[in-house]
């Protein structure tokens, strides 16, 4: 009986062993994971069961020296595997010296790289500068071509996509087809219980007024402003005058740079330009920040002073407003206490100003044409959609003797009707 049990208690040591042998070699491919989590993993718990059923089979002093045996090893076998966890490889000698030699020749291609790139940039430039004294070309074209060179270029848009349809306006308010029939429109709509401006849209306001506005027989516009850009400030006054047959418009600023002209158009009964357009630039030595003593400096067709300043002298507004330039749809009207009603535009930075970039590079004498990032004009009228004023704020950049530049603007307009200018 006793060979028996010994054979096997022999045999439940050896399956202990192998067992205990998986066990290790499990607990070693989870040692990062029990390390960080303080937790043992589900298997070894397992195989912990299984050893201590095995080893109530076989006889209690084989199992204190398995038990023995065991803790021994994994107490070494983790050991082994921390120490390779938070220690990383040791270099040799030899691959220290490798890794060194490489990172001086690396350095040494970057140097040479930077080299050779600036020779080749003096070497472009030099030819540059040949080409430009033997042709009058080379940096200034480049320059006037591509470093003066406006953002936006605006012969992309078509003004007539951007303009309002006044036409449908008045048929659409109120049923007005007749031109005759237009020119009494405020009675019209009153009739039909329009009574004031609170009870039409912001848009369509503005464009009754300044229908009323160019149908007037006497006119005068008179503009203060001032314009900042780089810790200058430059003045800037207008004044835009019509007695019926002859438009006249000038323009001073003065500042850093004074800019002085004076321009004049005749007008038939239907308001057509008739025959040239004078321009005035203003006397050396006698400009103010509202007055000059003029001389004749060029006679323009309408064609070409169209060119020059986006628009005629008819054209008492200069910012095309209409819903596609306007970018705030809920436009509140206010009244104020002197009964006027007022509405601000916050206006599209390209297409309002489709006509109007050309007016600010002639007056500012700009080298490129300016680039507008934001304009708001406010309109002013009475009860009857009579102009009173308009104000306008804008930031654009602008180029001007050769250097880009931020600039920003604002612009006061009085309107009077009648001769009401002289007794103001």
């Amino acid at each position: 009986m006793s060979k028996k049990k010994d054979k096997h208690a022999d045999i439940s040591i050896e399956n202990i062993k192998e067992e205990n042998f998986i066990g290790e070699e499990q607990d070693a491919s989870f040692l990062g994971a029990t390390q960080a989590s303080g937790q043992v993993p589900l298997n070894q718990e397992n195989n912990s069961s299984s050893n201590k059923e095995n080893l109530a089979l076989s006889e209690s002093e084989n199992q204190a020296t398995i038990e023995n045996e065991n803790i021994d090893a994994d107490k070494e076998h983790n050991k082994k595997t921390l120490k390779d966890l938070l220690h990383k490889p040791k270099l040799s000698k030899d691959e220290k010296a490798r890794l060194k030699q490489k990172k001086k020749e690396e350095e040494k291609r970057e140097k040479e790289y930077q080299k050779g790139t600036f020779k080749k940039n003096m070497r472009a430039l030099g030819i540059i500068l040949v080409l430009g004294i033997f042709t009058g070309s080379g940096l200034g074209v480049w320059y006037f071509n591509y470093a003066l060179k406006s953002k936006v270029d605006y012969s992309l848009y078509v003004v007539a996509d951007y303009m309002p349809d006044l036409d449908e306006r008045f048929a659409s308010l109120f049923g007005i087809t007749e031109e005759n029939d237009k020119l009494n429109w405020v009675e019209k709509a009153k009739s039909l219980g329009i009574e004031n401006p609170s009870e039409l849209s912001a848009i369509d306001n503005y464009l009754l007024a300044m229908y009323n506005a160019q149908n007037e027989s006497e006119l005068v516009i008179e503009s203060e402003g001032l314009v900042k850009s780089m810790g200058t400030s430059q003045t800037v006054y207008s004044l835009k005058t019509f007695d019926g047959s002859l438009y006249t418009f000038e323009s001073i600023s003065t500042g850093f740079i004074t800019i002085a002209f004076h321009d004049e158009m005749t007008v038939n009964e239907d308001g057509e330009a008739v025959g040239n357009i004078d321009i005035y630039n203003g006397k050396s030595g006698t400009i103010t920040t509202t007055s000059a003593e003029w001389e004749l400096a060029e006679s323009l067709t309408p064609s070409e002073y169209q060119e020059l300043t986006g628009g005629l002298l008819n054209v008492l507004n200069p910012y095309i407003i209409s819903e596609k330039t306007v970018l705030n749809s809920d436009i509140e009207i206010v009244v104020d206490e002197n009964g006027y009603y007022s509405m601000t535009f916050e206006l599209h930075p390209i297409y309002s100003v489709l006509n109007y970039y050309r007016q600010v590079r002639r007056t500012g004498q700009l080298e490129a044409d300016p680039y507008f990032h934001n304009i708001t004009q406010t309109i002013v009228m009475d009860k009857d959609w009579n102009l009173i004023s308009t104000y306008v704020e804008e930031d654009y950049n602008a180029v001007k003797m050769g250097f880009g530049v931020g600039c920003s603007g604002n612009l006061k307009q009085n309107f009077y009707f009648d001769g009401s200018y002289q007794n103001s």
